[in-house]
């Protein structure tokens, strides 16, 4: 893909007639500018906290930057070394300090759990992307958005609030569909389903659950179990942008990969069929469990 592809919008025409489905210009709404949707959607956000009541509340801000297309705003272009994602990271920051601003104003800082988190890795393929090998988006983990490997699915999760230690670090593995029942337990909710689980706040050493097994899928569909360090991923290749990207496979199948993520966090050593078959043993515990059943589609 080159810097002159075809736009519709600031989406790139390939990406838009996929995403956007080709019969609604949604991104080429009039009065659409891609580079003033973050500011006006933190100006929103900001303005909605000034009139609180002093009642609950819940906010989910969602930005759209980092994503592409990347096109900063004037004021924080030129501000990193990285280009124009690089910028747009810089944008994010700019953002969740206007909230924590505005948290302050309202009196409700101190009394509020801020969270911020992120969906997937960095792709590395598009020219928004920058100098990847200076400036490595995903930090030393292996494969980038889309990919089952570590740098596909491996996101920062940043708490802070009543009960959180400052600059406490945490280890354990958990998911996002654990942040539902998680902020339910925070503020009392009860009835609320879902398959995540609530993670304590409190700053004392938590004990990872070792028979717990979290299943993520990567862009070709195949399935990729995490227990504990050991990482499954049912498929030859990444199964997603970076190559070679392989094929979908089941547990018994000799072309999957295994990682013992303690010992091997690069994901350099793939021991699939070695000893005890850990990959036919979560394939099989994940199964009972939820019913997950090979193949995907």
């Amino acid at each position: 893909m080159g810097g002159s592809e075809p736009r519709r919008g600031g989406v790139p025409e390939a990406e838009a007639v996929v995403v956007l489905g080709g019969g609604e210009d949604v991104a080429g709404a009039s009065g659409w500018r891609d580079d003033e949707v973050d500011v006006r959607v933190v100006s929103e956000a900001v303005s909605w906290l000034g009139e609180g009541d002093g009642r609950p509340f819940f906010a989910y801000v969602a930005s759209a930057a980092p994503h592409r297309p990347c096109v900063p705003p004037s004021f924080v272009q030129g501000t990193s070394a990285a280009g124009a994602r690089g910028d747009s990271i810089h944008l994010v920051d700019w953002m969740v300090g206007e909230l924590v601003d505005a948290l302050a104003a309202a009196g409700e800082l101190d009394n509020t759990l801020f969270l911020v988190t992120s969906d997937n890795g960095t792709p590395m393929i598009f020219p928004e992307d920058g100098d990847v090998a200076n400036f490595p988006p995903n930090g030393p983990w292996r494969g980038q958005k889309a990919d089952a490997y570590e740098g596909g699915h491996r996101v920062p999760l940043v708490c802070a609030g009543p009960g959180v230690p400052a600059q406490a670090s945490r280890g354990e593995v958990i998911s996002l569909l654990d942040l539902l029942p998680t902020i339910a337990e925070v503020v009392g909710a009860t009835g609320v389903a879902g398959d995540g689980v609530a993670f304590p706040l409190a700053p004392e050493v938590v004990e990872a659950d070792p028979e717990r097994i979290i299943g993520v899928q990567a862009y070709d569909g195949r399935l990729v179990l995490r227990s504990g360090d050991r990482k499954a991923i049912y498929g030859s290749g990444s199964g997603g942008f970076s190559e070679p990207v392989g094929e979908p496979c089941g547990p018994h199948d000799p072309d999957g990969q295994v990682y013992d993520l303690g010992n091997d966090p690069a994901e350099t050593r793939n021991l699939w069929g070695d000893g005890e078959r850990p990959e036919v043993v979560l394939h099989e515990r994940f199964s009972n469990t939820t019913g997950y059943a090979w193949p995907t589609r």
